[in-house]
């Protein structure tokens, strides 16, 4: 295939999307996928295009300026298991768009390890979205949407795992199974357009991270002392 030619036929796009699979999640890098597939940046950023245009990957952009978009292979293609991630996206995704076709997707970061998985932006509302293939909720998990409601980026998020049941991990952040919530979306936007309407993202700094110690207990005193 000459470099200035973009695949047409659909068998080819997919195998061309199965090279991508290296790339999955990751920042979008044209000349590190050129260099893989033999071809110039132009060509390689072309492919890239029609790929999209086929609904084979998704580019998320970043919230804000200065970093790449991420990209994802769409139910892999039909070639290779789809990610726990990328399925909770494209399955929001298309959830939040039957409701509200205005709303954009982006992803967001502050720091190497506090990601923000799904930021949806619906009118001025934004709602952050952080996944996890675990039963078990871990702080580390879910302390980017803490983070991003602290420095504005999100006003309410949404911590999506495989648990049995919903509950609050702060004023703006629920943890809830991602079952619950792909089962009845619009309701749970609702929920997180009410909570924010509330004022529940306008916390002060020092409640939001505050911790709370635990009482410290009464020392042991032997009875044989106390009858002394």
């Amino acid at each position: 295939m000459p470099e200035t030619e973009k695949p047409s036929d659909l068998s080819e796009l997919k195998r061309l999307a199965a090279q991508f699979a290296d790339w999955n999640g990751k920042r979008l890098n044209t000349a590190a996928i050129g260099r893989r597939l033999g071809v110039s940046r132009p060509t390689a950023m072309a492919r890239v295009t029609a790929l999209e245009s086929e609904g084979l990957i998704r580019l998320l952009p970043f919230l804000g300026a200065g970093k790449r978009p991420l990209l994802f292979l769409r139910d892999a293609c039909g070639l290779l298991p789809e990610p726990f991630q990328a399925f909770c996206i494209d399955a929001i995704v298309q959830r939040v768009l039957k409701t509200h076709p205005e709303a954009q997707f982006f992803w967001w970061e502050t720091g190497r390890t506090r990601h923000i998985d799904l930021v949806a932006a619906i009118g001025e509302m934004r709602i952050g979205f952080c996944f996890s293939a675990s039963a078990f909720t871990r702080t580390r998990q879910w302390c980017a949407l803490a983070f991003g409601c602290w420095k504005g980026a999100i006003h309410f998020g949404y911590f999506l795992d495989l648990g049995d049941r919903p509950f609050m991990l702060g004023r703006a952040i629920k943890a809830m199974p991602l079952p619950f919530f792909l089962a009845d979306t619009e309701r749970w936007i609702a929920y997180a357009t009410a909570r924010i309407a509330e004022g529940c993202h306008r916390m002060p700094t020092s409640l939001r991270f505050r911790k709370v110690k635990a009482p410290r207990p009464e020392p042991y005193v032997p009875e044989s002392i106390t009858r002394l």
